[in-house]
Parts: structure tokens; sequence; C-alpha cells
């Protein structure tokens, strides 16, 4: 017997690859809350405040919120800017 497709790929479970119905992965939504997290935590270390941090990195305050919260993903380019700003290596960030 053949072996189901999803299978096909040593420890992926099927659900982890299924899109939401906004077409995002799931992984996608933990790996926003765990970089958010991070981002707030290093922000907090430094005693700086959101908007020190969205001048230093050239991006709105509202954008560092939502990445804050976990509620947007930041694009690579803007996770970099936001490590740079926080003087930390971008793999700092990253889980």
């Amino acid at each position: 017997m053949n072996a189901p497709r999803h299978e096909a790929i040593p420890g992926v479970r099927l659900g982890a690859i299924r899109a939401t119905r906004h077409g995002r992965a799931r992984g996608a939504r933990h790996l926003a809350r765990v970089i958010g997290a991070r981002i707030f935590e290093a922000r907090l270390a430094r005693s700086m405040n959101l908007w020190e941090l969205a001048r230093r990195s050239n991006i709105l305050s509202t954008e560092i919120r939502n990445y804050e919260a976990g509620r947007r993903l930041p694009p690579l380019d803007r996770l970099h800017r936001i490590a740079t700003s926080l003087e930390i290596e971008l793999r700092e960030l990253m889980p």
C-alpha cells in the first residue's frame, strides 16, 4: 500500500501545513506571536518606548504595536531594521 501523501515528509503533520481561511499557514500565527514577544522583551530590556523604536527603525508605531501583539508577521527587511535599532542580532528575534 502507498502511504498517504502527507506522511511523505517525516515529522510534518498535515494540520501544520494546512492554510487557514485567510490563506496563511497556521504556523505563521505562532511565529508572529513568538517574534512579537521577543521584540517587546528586547525593547523593554533597553528601556525604550514604542515611539523611540519607531523613530529609530523608521517604521510606524502602529505597525510595531501589531508586530509585538503577534497580529502581524514582520517582513524580513523590517525585522532587520528593528533588530538594528535595538542593537541586537537578527537571530535573537527568531525562534
